[in-house]
C-alpha cells in the first residue's frame, strides 16, 4: 500500500490537497491496465472520469515499465480532501503523482496555473 499527498498552492490564498491511498497487483495477462475503484462507494461519474484520465495519461509509460504481457491492477483504497478547497480535476493529478512515486516513472508533463478571474487552478498537459 502506498499513500501520496498531492498539493498545489500557487498565486492564490487557497490550495488543493488530496490524499490518495492505493495498492496494485501484477498478474499474467495481455498487457491491460485495470483501475479498481470498488472501495470508493461515494465516487461520482466526474470523479471516476478524472481518475480514469490519469491512467490514460500514464498508460504507455506503465506498460513499458511492466512489460512481458502482464496485467496491472491499480486499486484505489481511499481518497481524502477538503470539499471546500477541491477541484475534481485534481484527482487526475493526484493519481498521476501516485503512479509516478510507486512505479518510479517520470510524469513531469503538466503545468498548473491559477486563474484569478475564475478563482480556479488550470491544469495543462
Amino acid at each position: 500500500m502506498h499513500q501520496t499527498r498531492f498539493k498545489i498552492l500557487k498565486d492564490s490564498r487557497w490550495g488543493i490537497v488530496i490524499d490518495l491511498k492505493g495498492d496494485y497487483s501484477i498478474s499474467d495477462g495481455s498487457g491491460l491496465i485495470h483501475l479498481d475503484l470498488s472501495s470508493l462507494i461515494w465516487i461520482s461519474g466526474e470523479e471516476r472520469f478524472c481518475l480514469e484520465r490519469a491512467i490514460d495519461l500514464v498508460g504507455d509509460k506503465l506498460k513499458a515499465k511492466i512489460r512481458d504481457n502482464k496485467d496491472l491492477s491499480i486499486i484505489i483504497l481511499g481518497i481524502e480532501f477538503n470539499p471546500c478547497d477541491f477541484q475534481v480535476e485534481g484527482l487526475t493529478w493526484a493519481l498521476v503523482q501516485w503512479v509516478s512515486e510507486v512505479f518510479e516513472i517520470d510524469t513531469n508533463f503538466t503545468s498548473v496555473t491559477f486563474n484569478k478571474a475564475d478563482n480556479r487552478y488550470e491544469f495543462f498537459v
